[in-house]
């Protein structure tokens, strides 16, 4: 099942996959969209999130209501309905956060974790923890090709990885977790 708000994206992945996907629409801040939405599922991969820190320090309790209590509510679902895996998609910025963004994805790891004590005896939850997705919508790779981008501190570092690799590392994530785990790849 495919689970979001976009009907774009999902006519869009409906019309790139084949087999038999169901798409939903709806959002993560609807409880109870969300109880019937996950009802007999083995395995949640939670990625909704606002994702922009820009927007996010603009309006930071729509990241809350999104990241924080959206999170929750994928949980409590998986949990009532005993889900057997989860994995929550974050960011490396909820590492000592500075911003709307970060906190609010260290909340949600936070969350997510404790899935593991409030869960049934064969629930897991793990957190998958990574940065910047080359080729993902809105990616300093796409900016650049749109023109001039302007990088705020010329002695910072950044590491990618690409869409393969990401999706790799959430699906050895939900084979190999026990529950509790963040997944970071190593990247150089």
């Amino acid at each position: 099942r495919v689970f979001s708000r976009d009907e774009l994206k999902q006519a869009e992945l409906r019309d790139r996959l084949q087999g038999d996907v169901r798409f939903l629409l709806g959002d993560v801040r609807d409880k109870e969209r969300l109880r019937w939405a996950l009802r007999g599922c083995d395995l949640v991969i939670h990625a909704a999130a606002l994702k922009r820190v820009d927007a996010c320090e603009h309006d930071p309790l729509e990241c809350v209501q999104t990241n924080v209590a959206g999170t929750a509510n994928v949980l409590a679902a998986a949990v009532d309905d005993g889900v057997a895996r989860g994995i929550l998609l974050s960011s490396d910025k909820a590492v000592h956060p500075v911003n709307t963004y970060g906190a609010s994805k260290l909340l949600a790891e936070k969350l997510w974790l404790g899935g593991n004590v409030y869960g049934k005896p064969n629930s897991r939850f793990s957190v998958v923890r990574y940065g910047n997705i080359r080729g993902s919508r809105g990616s300093l790779v796409e900016k650049a090709a749109q023109g001039t981008i302007l990088l705020r501190n010329p002695d910072a570092t950044r590491f990618w990885l690409n869409q393969e690799q990401a999706v790799s590392l959430v699906l050895t994530a939900s084979d190999e977790m026990a529950g509790g785990e963040v997944y970071v790849p190593k990247l150089g």
